[in-house]
């Protein structure tokens, strides 16, 4: 597994120990060792921040915590509802993983993919509590299926 898939795995999801991390690696075809592990994270400066891995320079929050509601506005706009004063640190989040994530590329543009990156993503706008996420065409459902197996 290389660093950019581990990344990957950490930017998107909640992970809270080793064990949970080498599952992950595991179910996606990969082996490693605890402790061959543990030397990767240490030397890719990933760190766990209130009780969940965090990659350098992410920005530190959860999509658990920011989510309270998930509206459609089709063809191509999710409007995703925060607590008050939190609708830029989600979309910051959403940007961030969609920049990060290595199939958000133009030449992917109109592919399916059942991972949890976001190339579904064109871009986002935030308010106080409320961010509007605009999909690529026809990719609307597919974005608010992996947004809530995240939010879960």
């Amino acid at each position: 597994m290389n660093n950019r898939e581990l990344l990957k795995i950490i930017a998107t999801e909640e992970i809270r120990d080793q064990s949970e991390l080498l599952k992950k690696i595991k179910n996606r075809g990969f082996e490693m060792t605890q402790s061959t592990l543990s030397r990767r994270l240490n030397k890719m400066g990933i760190r766990k921040k209130h009780g969940v891995y965090i990659a350098p320079n992410s920005p530190d929050i959860t999509f658990s915590s920011l989510i309270k509601r998930i509206d459609e506005a089709p063809p191509n706009l999710l409007v995703l509802h925060t607590p008050p004063g939190h609708a830029s640190a989600l979309a910051y989040k959403l940007d961030y993983m969609s920049a990060n994530d290595p199939e958000s590329t133009s030449s992917n543009f109109g592919t399916t993919n059942d991972d949890t990156g976001f190339y579904e993503i064109v871009g986002t706008i935030a308010g106080d509590d409320t961010v509007f996420v605009v999909t690529r065409p026809g990719q609307l459902e597919n974005l608010k299926r992996k947004i809530i197996e995240l939010w879960k």
